[in-house]
């Protein structure tokens, strides 16, 4: 398994905590409704993304010119 840098390592370490914490505070019907909700928000994020590639790699229309009057 690959290495990961420090600043990922470092959050991955954070986020183990975390959950250690939160099993050990949070009753196991909340921690199912935040891991779901997480995963949730995660799919919306994913969504957005792959609106936003599908957008750039669709080429624009060339704009018809349009008059401008000068006075």
């Amino acid at each position: 398994m690959a290495k990961r840098p420090r600043p990922l390592r470092r959050a991955a370490e954070m986020e183990d905590k975390m959950w250690i914490a939160l099993d050990e505070m949070v009753p196991p019907g909340v921690r199912t409704h935040l891991r779901s909700a997480t995963k949730e928000v995660l799919l919306a994020i994913r969504a957005l993304l792959d609106y936003a590639i599908a957008r750039a790699e669709t080429p624009a229309r060339p704009q018809r010119p349009r008059r401008i009057r000068v006075q």
